[in-house]
C-alpha cells in the first residue's frame, strides 16, 4: 500500500510538471525558452493526462486519496497567499489575459448601458487622506477604475519615486482596496493634473472623473494655490471629464495625525471593542458638470507634497485649523469584523502611540465612508441635466452594503409655478424608467427668484 502511495505521488508531481510546461507554453512569456531539442506543447499535455491515467490504473482509492491530498495543499497556498513571487505561468497568464482584453475594448463602442464611473482622486499619498480613499472606493468597488494621484513640486530621483509607489500600494493593500496609484513630480497641481488625465489609464480603462477635495481655506490662502486650484477644476472641464468636489465637515487631510503607514504594519494591538455609530446626513450638491460635496466646512484637500520616501510635508493647500499643534499623532490599526465569517474583511480603526483606542467622535469622523449608514438620507441636487451623473454616483452608493439602508431625495428645478406639476410627472416617469428607488421628490420653482438678503449673508458665512 506504501508503495502504491508512493506511485501515485510520483505520477502527480510529473502530471504536474507536465501540465506546467504545457500552460507556460500557451501562455509564451519571453523568459520561456526549454532546452530539449525535441520538446513539444502537446507533448506535455499528452504526458500529463497519461500519468493521470495511470494513477487511476494503479488504485483508484489511492488516486482519489492522492489527488485530495493534492488539491488541498493548493487551496492552501491560495488562502494563506504567502509572499512569494514564483514567476509563475499564472502571473504570465494574467498579464496576457489583462492585455488582450484591453485591445478588445479599443474597437469596442462606448454605450451609455456599459458607462462605468472611472474616478482619478487627488489624495497625495493614500494614507493621509483615508476618507477620501475611501469615498472613491465606495463607487469604483468592483465596478470600475480607481487612481490615487499624487503630485509633487519637487524633482524626484528613480529611488525615492518607487519608494513612495509601494508605500502607496502598501496602504492600499493593507485596507483592501483594490486601486493604483499614479504620481508626477517636478509639477505644480494644475500641469500635475492635466498629465495624469491624458496620460493615466490604457485604452479606454482610463478616468473620466476628477475627484479632489475641498479646498476649505481658499479666502485666506496664497493667491497663487487658490489659481491652482481653480485651474485645476478648469482643466478638467476641458478635457471632457466630470469633476467632484468632496467635502467634509471635519476636513480629509490626515497627514498631520496618522503614523506612517511603514510604521503602522509594525504596530500590533488588541482588537477593539464593537462601535456604535451615530448616523448622518449627507447631501450631494452638483452643478452641470456634476460636481458634488458634502455639506460643512472642511480642511482643503489638495496634494501632499513629500520631500523624501518616508515623511510627508505640509504645503500650504493642506493647511488646517483643526491640525493643531500638540495633538497627539495616531496611529493605524487592524481588528477582523466580526459580523459575517464569511466575508473577513478587515475593519480600520485608529489608535495613538500607546495602543489606546480614540474616541467614537473621533474615530467615525475618519472612517465615516465605512461604517454602517442607517436611516440617513442622501440629498441629489440636479440642478440641470448634466448626462445623469449626478444621479448615477448616489445610485451607486446606495447600492453599496453598509450604504443600503439610506433614502434617496432628489431636489430638481422648474421653470415656473405653471410647470410644477408636470415637472413633477416627468422626473417620476424618467426615475422609474431607470428603476431608481427614491423616498421623495422635490420640485423647486423660484428657482429664477434673486436670493434674499439674509440668504446671502448665510451663504458668506458658511462659506467662511
Amino acid at each position: 500500500m506504501i508503495a502504491l502511495l508512493i506511485s501515485d505521488f510520483f505520477l502527480a508531481t510529473f502530471a504536474l510538471m507536465n501540465f506546467s510546461t504545457f500552460h507556460v507554453s500557451l501562455v509564451k512569456p519571453i523568459g520561456w525558452r526549454p532546452t530539449f531539442k525535441y520538446y513539444n506543447t502537446w507533448l506535455s499535455l499528452l504526458t500529463g493526462i497519461l500519468s493521470i491515467i495511470s494513477m487511476i490504473l494503479i488504485s483508484l482509492p489511492i488516486a482519489v486519496i492522492t489527488i485530495a491530498i493534492v488539491l488541498f495543499f493548493y487551496m492552501v497556498v491560495l488562502y494563506r497567499k504567502p509572499e512569494v513571487n514564483w514567476g509563475s505561468s499564472t502571473q504570465a497568464q494574467t498579464y496576457r489575459a489583462a492585455l488582450t482584453s484591453i485591445q478588445q475594448l479599443v474597437h469596442i463602442e462606448e454605450h451609455v448601458k456599459n458607462y462605468r464611473p472611472q474616478i482619478l482622486v487627488l489624495t497625495g499619498l493614500p494614507n493621509t487622506r483615508p476618507a477620501l480613499v475611501d469615498f472613491a472606493y465606495l463607487i469604483c468597488k468592483n465596478n470600475s477604475l480607481m487612481i490615487c494621484g499624487n503630485i509633487v513640486e519637487e524633482k524626484l530621483k528613480f529611488e525615492t519615486r518607487s519608494k513612495l509607489q509601494q508605500k502607496a500600494y502598501r496602504y492600499l493593500r493593507f485596507t483592501n482596496i483594490k486601486g493604483f496609484c499614479a504620481m508626477a513630480d517636478n509639477s505644480n497641481l494644475h500641469t500635475g493634473v492635466a498629465a495624469m488625465l491624458g496620460l493615466a489609464g490604457v485604452g479606454k480603462v482610463k478616468p473620466n472623473i476628477l475627484l479632489m477635495g475641498y479646498k476649505n481655506n481658499w479666502s485666506t490662502c496664497d493667491r497663487t494655490a487658490l489659481d491652482q486650484y481653480v485651474l485645476t477644476i478648469h482643466t478638467g472641464f476641458e478635457m471632457n471629464v466630470g469633476v467632484a468636489i468632496l467635502r467634509l465637515q471635519e476636513g480629509l487631510d490626515c497627514s498631520q495625525i496618522l503614523a506612517d503607514i511603514d510604521d503602522l504594519i509594525l504596530h500590533k494591538f488588541p482588537k477593539d471593542k464593537k462601535q456604535n455609530h451615530q448616523s448622518n446626513e449627507w447631501s450631494v450638491t452638483s452643478n452641470s458638470f456634476g460636481n458634488f460635496s458634502t455639506d460643512g466646512d472642511t480642511t482643503v484637500t489638495s496634494v501632499t507634497m513629500l520631500n523624501d520616501e518616508s515623511k510627508v510635508e505640509e504645503t500650504e493647500e493642506s493647511e488646517s485649523p483643526n491640525n493643531n499643534e500638540g495633538r497627539r499623532t495616531l496611529v493605524l490599526g487592524v481588528t477582523k469584523s466580526k459580523k459575517s465569517k464569511r466575508s473577513k474583511k478587515l475593519a480600520i480603526t485608529y489608535r495613538d502611540p500607546e495602543g489606546n483606542q480614540l474616541p467614537k467622535s473621533v474615530m467615525n469622523k475618519i472612517i465615516v465612508f465605512q461604517k454602517k449608514q442607517k436611516k440617513d438620507t442622501i440629498d441629489i441636487w440636479w440642478l440641470s441635466d448634466d448626462g445623469g451623473l449626478t444621479l448615477l454616483l448616489p445610485v451607486i452608493i446606495n447600492s453599496r452594503s453598509n450604504w443600503s439602508e439610506t433614502k434617496l431625495r432628489i431636489f430638481c428645478t422648474a421653470s415656473g409655478v405653471h410647470e410644477l406639476e408636470k415637472e413633477q410627472k416627468g422626473m417620476a416617469v424618467l426615475l422609474s424608467k431607470f428603476r431608481i428607488d427614491y423616498s421623495d421628490l422635490v420640485i423647486i420653482s423660484d428657482v429664477d427668484e434673486a436670493p434674499k438678503k439674509k440668504t446671502k449673508k448665510w451663504f458668506d458665512d458658511d462659506l467662511r
